[in-house]
């Protein structure tokens, strides 16, 4: 009898299979109705852009889409000698508007731009004419 085989092994196969099979299906339909559901909710949440957005940035500081752009921000338009209503109007107004000194120095406005466990700032400070002279970012 040993050429005979065993029905048992096979239907305990194609149940282990099927029931895999329904559970990633499940899974999968889900994961697309989360998807679905979040997009509208948070634009902003994906728009990673390696580039300056002046209307995401207005938008939102949160999941760093503000962060996505920074680099690009710095380099491309914010450049030394502009002028603090130069900066407002492309940013917005800053989160905390530290014009009389902050622990980055006088002068000194700071953006917001979210983070995870720790928020990231832009830092912008100008001299004592208001001009921008430096840009740069930090965590903190």
């Amino acid at each position: 009898m040993s050429g005979v085989p065993r029905a048992g092994g096979r239907t305990s196969r194609r149940i282990v299979l099927v029931v895999t099979l329904v559970v990633t299906l499940a899974f999968l339909v889900a994961s697309s109705a989360l998807v679905t559901v979040a997009l509208p909710m948070a634009p902003a949440c994906l728009h990673f852009s390696p580039g300056f957005d002046a209307q995401i940035w207005a938008s939102t500081s949160i999941c760093n889409a503000r962060f996505s752009m920074v680099d690009d921000l710095i380099a491309h338009h914010l450049p030394v000698g502009m002028t603090r209503d130069e900066v407002v109007a492309l940013l917005g107004q800053p989160a905390t508007p530290y014009e009389g000194g902050t622990d980055q120095g006088d002068r000194t406005l700071e953006y917001d731009m979210g983070g995870w466990m720790d928020t990231n700032w832009l830092v912008i400070q100008f001299d004592e004419d208001w001009l921008l002279t430096k840009a740069f970012w930090y965590q903190g």
